[in-house]
């Protein structure tokens, strides 16, 4: 006799508190005279505010850290969690006036790039790239929001053997060694588990 199974779900929300987020900094690049400007083009500003989508975040956050403890789920976490933010998923955390540049940013150096809208020069970080059998050099900027900021999202999972008990352990334990954002060890967006209920269980029908 084949043995059915029937798909089970949960629905969970989270509150988390989090700090020190890094945020990339894409740059466009012209010729001016005989010099390359690159020019800042920060997509995480909209009408003078920061704005961030925590749901995004978590879900490849949880992504990779299941993947880390449990090889064997990576394809059912794949397509088995998903993520959505608490009112919405874009959500407004802060002034632009609250991130952090660079105050070191070396002056020979500003001469070939222009900040957005006078922001300040942002942190650069060299990054090591494996192309093919060569390895070479490029250059990353971002900016940093050190205040703590709340956010609230629900997390839905089908993925088979995946516990919202599991998942709530994962939050509270690893937050403060991997964080969220666009730099996620531990020196950027770590944070810490306020709260997590579950909202719905149950079995899924066809």
């Amino acid at each position: 006799m084949v043995k059915t199974v029937i798909p089970s779900y949960w629905l969970a929300e989270v509150e988390l508190e989090v700090e020190n987020i890094a945020f990339n900094c894409a740059y466009d690049e012209r010729k001016v005279g005989n010099r390359t400007v690159r020019f800042f083009r920060p997509e995480f500003i909209l009408n003078g505010k920061v704005i961030w989508n925590p749901a995004k975040k978590l879900r490849g956050w949880l992504k990779e850290q299941v993947k880390t403890i449990k090889p064997s789920a990576t394809e059912a976490v794949q397509y088995g969690i998903k993520t959505r933010g608490v009112p919405t998923d874009i959500i407004e955390i802060a002034d632009v006036s609250e991130l952090e540049g660079d105050p070191n940013f070396p002056e020979k150096d500003k001469q070939d790039y222009i900040t957005y809208n006078n922001m300040p020069y942002p942190y650069k970080e060299v990054i090591v790239v494996k192309d093919g059998g060569k390895v070479r050099s490029t250059f990353s900027f971002y900016y940093v929001l050190k205040k703590p900021i709340r956010c609230k999202v629900e997390i839905f999972c089908f993925a088979r053997n995946i516990s919202p008990e599991s998942v709530k352990e994962l939050l509270e334990k690893l937050g403060s060694y991997t964080g969220l954002g666009d730099k996620h060890n531990q020196d950027f967006g770590h944070f810490k588990l306020i709260s997590f209920e579950v909202k719905q269980r149950g079995a899924i029908n066809f």
